[in-house]
């Protein structure tokens, strides 16, 4: 078909469709590679990689289990990210809450707030109510960091 008619994108895309509908893989991938070698003697390349393309790799076995992996390492990385972003923010709420206990505290000491695990801050959440003023708050990072 390609061969017998003059060069028009038409043409070209009336191919591609129909081979892309193929639902067999090899047939499907043959077809192409023929469609392309064919319609090189009348089409400009350009035209032929825009029209005559298609992505095998996503049929290959470990093209999909470097995707898996990837997806599994996303999730991963965005779990650990969420976990921080809610250590922090309770170590914010827990600087404004020893702030409302204690009435001030220095940065210096926010500073170390900020920067302690998760059990801590659960710890330090708890001994809040026992602290009378910031002597007392210095007093507990001293012994919990």
């Amino acid at each position: 078909v390609l061969t017998k008619q003059t060069p028009t994108n038409n043409l070209l895309e009336t191919v591609a469709k129909r081979i892309k509908n193929i639902e067999n893989v090899e047939v499907r991938r043959s077809l192409l590679t023929q469609a392309k070698i064919f319609a090189g003697l009348r089409f400009d390349e350009k035209i032929i990689n825009q029209l005559l393309r298609e992505n095998f790799m996503k049929d290959s076995v470990t093209y999909q289990a470097i995707v898996r992996e990837g997806l599994q390492e996303g999730k991963e990385i965005g779990v650990k990210q969420g976990i921080e972003q809610m250590r922090q923010r309770e170590a914010v709420l827990l600087v404004r809450q020893l702030e409302r206990q204690v009435n001030r505290v220095d940065e210096a000491t926010k500073a170390k707030i900020m920067v302690l695990p998760q059990i801590k801050l659960e710890d330090l959440g708890l001994a809040l109510f026992d602290f009378e003023s910031p002597a007392d708050l210095d007093k507990w990072l001293q012994v919990n960091n």
